[in-house]
Parts: structure tokens; C-alpha cells; sequence
């Protein structure tokens, strides 16, 4: 029993320690069973002002489980299937929702929300009786980088597991080789097409390495790509 005045509040711990990988549930109630009236102490009836308070609880499988590396080349797709084992679930329906949310690094979210897609193949049912959910993958980078990211699975039925994964893009080959020849002192220029890879306008740099001559330049140096269609 717990004695509380006019708008005070009070902490209530509670332990939570699941045994099994499925969705927890319980109602936790505040039942009142007096008030203070006129400075006297009134008994309530039973069950006449309580509080309810629903509780889910959500088992964490224990560990981050690294599914490996898959590589390619900047500009080239690769595709691929993952598959991620959910240890302790059980069989798997075809039908269970299950949400996959991909964390991506702060630094990339950008490039990888234009080139990786991982959703649930909805299509293949093998594995599914040993608790195994399939999702495939497209990465099609357009730069070199490397990347590590996390996906993290969560049943209907409960549970959750957590998985990681690299994704390395290795340097683009290379597109083609500009040869330039001219007179001692005079300016000479080449000119070259690009194309937009995205239906919508992109903005874009041009510039020399570090390590280029400094009797080369580029105009413009900056601008914007027209769209692809």
C-alpha cells in the first residue's frame, strides 16, 4: 500500500525477463482503496477508482549477428539474397508481418536511399520452417565507399533480432581516356557528354585530382544535370 498526496507522482519499478521470443503482454493496476475527505481517512469500495496501465513487452535476442560482405563496383548493381536466421522463433508463416527497418550510418544516408533496396521476398518459402526470413537485395552505388549497417527484424508474433551487414563499393572502371594534344603556349579543348542518372535535376562538380598538371582546367566547374528522361 502506497500513500500519495494531491498531484504527486511515484515511481513503480517492474522487472521484465523473458524466456521466450514472442510478445509479452500484461495490465499493471492502481487500485484506490481510500480517500482523504474533510481530513478523514474514507474507505472505497472495492474496484470503485482504479488506474490500468497495459504493458508490452518485447524479447531482444541476444548479440548482432553478421550476415557478411558483399561487394561490387561503383555503377554496376549487384543483387543478392539474405538470409536471416531468427534463432528461437520457430516456424515462420508466410503470411506474419514481419517490419525490417535498415539503419543506415549518418554519413550515407543519403547515397544509400538512392541505391540499396532490402525488402522481404514474399515469393520463396524456403526456410521458413526453420525460422529463416529471405529479403533480397539491390545495391547499386554510384561512388566508391564502404559502409556497415544494421537490420533489425521484428514478428507480429514478437521478438526481435538484430543483424548487420558490410557493403563495400569498389572504384567505378573506368569510362574512357582523353587524349589532348597541342601546341607549345597555346589552348587547346576537349568537350565530352554526361548523362543524368536520376529522373530529376542533380547538381554536379568538376575538378582535377590533387595530383593533375596544373596546365589543365574544366568549365564549367560546377552546374546541374538535366533529367535522365
Amino acid at each position: 500500500t502506497m500513500h500519495l498526496g494531491p498531484f504527486q507522482e511515484v515511481d513503480v519499478p517492474y522487472l521484465f525477463c523473458p524466456t521466450k521470443m514472442v510478445q509479452h503482454q500484461a495490465l499493471m493496476e492502481f487500485e484506490v482503496v481510500e480517500m482523504e475527505q474533510g481530513g478523514q481517512k474514507v474507505p472505497l469500495a472495492e474496484d470503485a477508482f482504479s488506474f490500468v496501465y497495459p504493458i508490452v513487452g518485447t524479447s531482444d535476442a541476444p548479440g548482432t549477428v553478421n550476415v557478411g560482405k558483399f561487394a561490387t563496383r561503383a555503377r554496376e548493381r549487384l543483387d543478392a539474397v539474405l538470409e536471416l536466421p531468427l534463432t528461437g522463433m520457430g516456424s515462420i508463416s508466410l503470411k506474419e508481418k514481419i517490419e525490417l527497418e535498415v539503419i543506415k550510418p549518418a554519413e550515407h544516408v543519403q547515397m544509400l536511399d538512392k541505391s540499396l533496396v532490402i525488402k522481404r521476398d514474399m515469393v520463396n518459402r524456403e526456410g521458413l520452417a526453420n525460422g529463416i526470413v529471405r529479403c533480397t537485395m539491390s545495391f547499386e552505388p554510384l561512388k566508391a565507399m564502404r559502409t556497415r549497417l544494421l537490420i533489425k527484424v521484428a514478428p507480429e508474433s514478437g521478438g526481435r533480432w538484430v543483424f548487420e551487414l558490410d557493403l563495400i563499393a569498389n572504384d567505378a572502371e573506368v569510362d574512357d581516356v582523353i587524349k589532348i594534344e597541342g601546341a607549345m603556349n597555346q589552348e587547346r579543348s576537349v568537350s565530352f557528354r554526361m548523362t543524368n542518372q536520376f529522373d530529376e535535376r542533380v547538381p554536379f562538380n568538376a575538378y582535377f585530382t590533387a595530383d593533375s598538371s596544373a596546365e589543365f582546367s574544366v568549365v564549367p566547374a560546377m552546374g546541374l544535370l538535366e533529367p535522365y528522361s
